[in-house]
């Protein structure tokens, strides 16, 4: 009889800490910097470097909205992108 009361606790701690984790867990937010990427290819004649990065980040400079934020965008923003 004892050993079902323990096991009947320790089953119903279990259930409970289970319930309360769904309940109160938190939502993982990443850093910015996390979710950036940079994609560097060399060759023997040149190296290309492409940065990947979340477009809200920099949402006001893609003047065109293609999602894209390309040479020419980079020039017209350059005072708010410093």
């Amino acid at each position: 009889m004892r050993r079902w009361k323990g096991l009947i606790w320790g089953c119903l701690g279990f259930a409970v800490t289970l319930f309360l984790s769904g309940i109160f867990a938190s939502k993982t937010v990443a850093h910015v910097n996390d979710l950036s990427l940079a994609d560097i290819k060399i060759s023997q004649q040149k190296a290309a470097v492409q940065f990947t990065l979340p477009i809200d980040f920099i949402r006001f400079a893609d003047d065109n909205n293609n999602g894209r934020i390309e040479a020419e965008e980079v020039k017209n923003n350059q005072t708010h992108l410093n």
